[in-house]
């Protein structure tokens, strides 16, 4: 993974800093996206579902996608 250059990481922290201080809200998918994770946190520590170790995770996709 590439690292951000400097001009791009002071961007990023300002835009950071202003949204924290002036309010901006989150968008509606992040505000999805973030219940949904919990719902699926939620659902593998209750024993629910069962979740996928890392290591298959590759061969999964790959498998999935016909690769």
């Amino acid at each position: 993974m590439e690292h951000p250059k400097p001009k791009d990481a002071l961007a990023e922290l300002a835009d950071r800093i202003l949204a924290a201080r002036h309010g901006a809200g989150e968008s509606d998918a992040a505000v999805a996206w973030k219940k949904k994770i919990a719902k699926r946190i939620k659902d593998i520590e209750a024993g629910k579902v069962k979740g996928i170790p890392v290591e298959e995770s590759p061969a999964r996709v790959r498998k999935i996608a016909g690769l």
